[in-house]
């Protein structure tokens, strides 16, 4: 491998650019649930959703980058 290859493997974060490793994977971070960017632990938002079951209402949380943080 050279090191044009390393670049493209290197995963980083697109709120604060942060370099992280694919072995930090539900760790160090995650991806936005609405627009499946990923985002390091440190730019993590979570929104409330209310959703409707079979018999009533329960909240649900969605995990979002700080473009779709309400």
């Amino acid at each position: 491998m050279t090191s044009e290859d390393n670049e493209i493997d290197e995963l980083q974060c697109s709120d604060c650019g942060r370099v992280l490793k694919e072995e930090g994977k539900g760790l160090r971070w995650g991806k936005c649930q609405v627009c499946g960017d990923i985002i390091c632990l440190d730019c993590m938002y979570y929104n409330r959703v209310k959703r409707e079951g079979l018999f009533e209402y329960y909240n649900d949380v969605v995990r979002v980058c700080k473009k779709h943080r309400v």
